[in-house]
């Protein structure tokens, strides 16, 4: 199976952000749900790059 590695770019806050993507998902959120179905308490807690 192959995954595509890509970028998203947002904003919050007034500044830019660049959110690192695999197969169109948030990296963010696939290591948070990846944490949380392991158990490991605090699970998540990541965020974008800030540019």
């Amino acid at each position: 199976m192959t995954s595509v590695l890509g970028f998203r770019i947002g904003s919050a806050d007034g500044s830019a952000e660049l959110i690192p993507t695999v197969d169109d998902t948030s990296l963010v959120d696939l290591v948070a749900n990846f944490e949380a179905a392991g158990g490991m308490t605090p699970a998540g807690g990541y965020a974008a790059l800030r540019l």
